[in-house]
């Protein structure tokens, strides 16, 4: 009798409904093909397994399940990855575990040349489809055209997926956290404003501010805010309006968060669009009657565009 192959290490039991039912189909339009007779469709029955392949292949052109990426041992110039579930160009590869170091030359560490300091690296996971062995790869492109796959190490890997990023500073990785699309990181203050006592900010009531410590293509930023006022002479904030730099106040109030208004102290998380040039626009609302206030503005993370969930 033939033997039939199908690459089961390459798959995970963890897919949605969806996903079972077309396998289900599959499975049945498989078993209407063996009949009574299944050594006279062995060749009918492997094309059926290789076509089942394709189709649970373009349906994980983006799927991932579970993407973590943190430090690794030594924190200071190491990535961990760890995965359920990924699509890498076709393959679906499960079970990843992999460390790139920024040390190390080719496989697991980076693409080419040396470490570059204050330098932005872009995580990519590799998959070999003869040897079915994933990698890890730091890269200073991010995109698929610009790695450099030219080292001993790198032969057979022909497929890979872009998962995040990790800025190395001097001489040592900036802390962060990724789960899925979403990055932790350590806090960044960027706003730490003082009414003068007239209801407005010692500049202006309206502030232009840049984001600072998240890659350069992050246009989704996570803010941590928090507010404090002295109302023993006035009255409480009216409102705290933040939105891209770039958008028109007027036309967008569905994409602002407004909070008003406000009590004499508290703190929030706030999702924030940015500008391609990474900023936003900071509007407060107060009454002119001699409150004071201080308004603080962390960054506490980012979204990765590239990472679909």
């Amino acid at each position: 009798m033939a033997s039939y192959t199908h690459n089961g290490d390459r798959r995970a039991a963890t897919q949605p409904i969806d996903n079972w039912n077309a396998i289900g189909d599959a499975l049945a339009d498989v078993c209407n093909e063996l009949g009574a007779a299944p050594q006279g469709t062995a060749a009918t029955v492997q094309a059926r397994l290789d076509a089942f392949d394709t189709t649970i292949a373009q349906y994980g052109q983006v799927a991932v399940s579970n993407l973590r990426i943190q430090p690794g041992a030594t924190a200071a110039n190491q990535v961990r990855v760890t995965c359920d579930l990924i699509a890498i160009e076709g393959s679906i590869v499960a079970n990843i575990d992999k460390t790139a170091d920024i040390s190390v030359a080719g496989i697991n560490g980076l693409d080419t040349g040396s470490e570059g300091a204050n330098s932005q690296y872009y995580i990519w996971l590799g998959f070999n489809p003869t040897t079915l062995v994933p990698c890890a790869l730091l890269s200073l492109s991010s995109t698929r055209g610009g790695l450099t796959l030219s080292h001993g190490t790198l032969a057979g890997f022909t497929q890979f997926r872009i998962v995040g990023s990790v800025k190395n500073t001097s001489g040592a990785f900036w802390q962060a956290i990724q789960q899925g699309s979403i990055v932790h990181s350590g806090g960044t203050q960027i706003v730490n404003l003082n009414s003068n006592g007239t209801g407005t900010f010692l500049n202006a009531s309206q502030q232009t501010i840049t984001v600072t410590n998240v890659p350069p293509h992050a246009r989704v930023v996570y803010l941590e805010v928090y507010f404090s006022a002295d109302l023993t002479s006035g009255t409480n904030l009216r409102s705290l309006i933040f939105r891209p730099a770039d958008v028109d106040l007027a036309t967008t109030v569905a994409r602002l968060s407004d909070f008003g208004p406000l009590e004499t102290s508290w703190s929030a998380w706030v999702r924030q669009d940015v500008s391609a040039s990474q900023q936003f626009t900071l509007n407060v609302s107060a009454p002119a009657d001699g409150v004071v206030y201080v308004i603080q503005v962390n960054v506490v993370g980012w979204e990765e565009p590239r990472i679909a969930v």
